[in-house]
């Protein structure tokens, strides 16, 4: 089994089964992972950093998204792809550019 199996897991069986492995040498990387879960409970500042992770996502997809129809939208408003793309939509993607690069560094 896979650690992306392990999604369907209850919490408690998901530790025993990645102790296990730690136990046997498969994985080492993970130990400290290990103490997600406390008598059953999720640790209280897990639950918050899976969903920073998961806003996060979906806000630098959402930043991808309106690069692309910008660009869409500026190259349909000159109706040429040959041509460098006008000034507002460059400046649009251009900080769309540095934001979403901000954000992958952080």
């Amino acid at each position: 089994m896979s650690l992306g199996q392990c999604s369907g897991m209850t919490p408690e069986y998901r530790v025993m089964w990645m102790r296990a492995r730690v136990d046997k040498g498969i994985i080492s990387h993970m130990a400290p992972a290990l103490d997600d879960v406390v008598d059953g409970k999720e640790v209280l500042g897990v639950e918050g950093m899976r969903m920073l992770g998961f806003w996060s996502a979906r806000a630098i997809f959402l930043m991808e998204f309106l690069y692309v129809a910008v660009f869409i939208a500026g190259f349909a408003s000159i109706r040429n792809t040959s041509k460098p793309l006008p000034d507002p939509y460059l400046a649009i993607a251009e900080i769309l550019i540095l934001v979403m690069a901000r954000s992958w560094s952080a």
